[in-house]
């Protein structure tokens, strides 16, 4: 013998699922649709009493912040349109709006290891193409706690963590992996894409994990992706699907201007100076000197070299070696050619150029 279950029950779950119903971000707008016209009907057959007007106002509730500009626009407008209709149009929109974004392509990312104390690398390799992300120290999902008690072996012996201290919180009774505080933090790295008018730029981030380009062509090697294998959240919490990785080479596509044939030679003592530094060297010498300069002359190819703790040491350095060369050749230095670092573009070097 089955009980029949009220239609006042039935009309109420019903309700509840049309009205809570959400499209997530990146999902197909058509299937979304369907599924709320058949709630829709499912209302209509237990005599809910819901207006035409009721039905678009949810459906227009449900949908992600992409959708946001189409909603402005069509309540600006005062459309009256049917569920059909509406849910055409949004079909269309999504069409049209994913149409004209551009493709989004992932490089190959540096595999150098990540800086800061307990940073950690996650790889995920499928095929040829290779993705990297780097998270921070601070977050990043760490690897689950392994199923238990409080309870881990130890040389064959269970070791229990209610003395334990965190090596994170400092805090006692869990383990660095199972911190409230560490877990809190997901460290999650927000790249931010911004639309450009010219499709040939790049944007370049050092400290990104991965590196983005909107041209395929580019790719040296690269390997298509299949549907929501990898996808990108961007700096406005919308996730963008990836269509391909891969590795590139712009050494081969840059331009270089051609080295003078024949370099000047000096016709005197001290017409041409070359300098430069070397350092910080691995193991210090006596001392503790990690770098040194060495000055040369072009013309007899005598070289001094001068030992420094610092790189800022230059400086004096220099002015010690003019002070010597000048004084024991009774000329002047005329040029000085570096390979331009910061040392010797300091302003209190080039005021001194300039005053000599």
């Amino acid at each position: 013998m089955f009980m029949r279950v009220p239609d006042r029950h039935i009309r109420y779950a019903a309700t509840k699922a049309f009205f809570g119903t959400k499209m997530t971000e990146g999902s197909s707008v058509h299937s979304h649709g369907v599924k709320m016209l058949s709630l829709v009907e499912k209302l209509k057959d237990l005599k809910a009493e819901l207006n035409n007007d009721t039905y678009i106002d949810v459906i227009l509730q449900s949908l992600p912040p992409s959708y946001d500009p189409f909603i402005v626009k069509y309540n600006m407008n005062g459309l009256e349109k049917s569920i059909h209709e509406l849910i055409n149009m949004l079909v269309q929109y999504e069409a049209t709006t994913h149409k004209s974004e551009p493709a989004i392509l992932v490089g190959e990312a540096s595999t150098s290891k990540a800086k800061g104390k307990g940073a950690k690398r996650w790889k995920r390799k499928k095929g040829k193409g290779t993705a990297v992300t780097t998270t921070a120290s601070t977050g990043g999902a760490p690897p689950a706690a392994p199923k238990g008690k409080g309870k881990e072996k130890v040389g064959g012996s269970q070791r229990s963590k209610a003395n334990d201290v965190c090596m994170h919180c400092q805090g006692k009774g869990h383990w660095k992996r199972e911190c409230p505080q560490l877990l809190s933090n997901p460290g999650m790295f927000v790249i931010e894409i911004n639309m450009i008018s010219n499709s040939a730029s790049w944007v370049l981030d050092t400290g990104c994990g991965a590196h983005i380009c909107n041209d395929l062509q580019v790719l040296e090697r690269s390997r298509k992706l299949s549907k929501d294998e990898m996808i990108l959240r961007l700096g406005d919490g919308k996730a963008v699907a990836t269509e391909a990785v891969g590795s590139l080479r712009l050494v081969g596509n840059m331009t270089k201007k051609p080295f003078v044939g024949q370099s000047a030679i000096a016709n005197g003592l001290l017409d041409l100076v070359h300098t430069d530094i070397c350092g910080p060297l691995s193991i210090l010498a006596r001392g503790g000197f990690s770098y040194f300069i060495t000055y040369t002359d072009d013309h007899s190819r005598y070289g001094y070299v001068y030992l420094m703790r610092y790189k800022s040491e230059a400086f004096r350095k220099f002015k010690k070696y003019r002070l010597e060369v000048e004084n024991q050749t009774n000329r002047k230095i005329k040029a000085l050619q570096s390979d331009r670092g910061g040392e010797y573009l300091s302003g209190e070097f080039i005021d001194y150029l300039k005053r000599e």
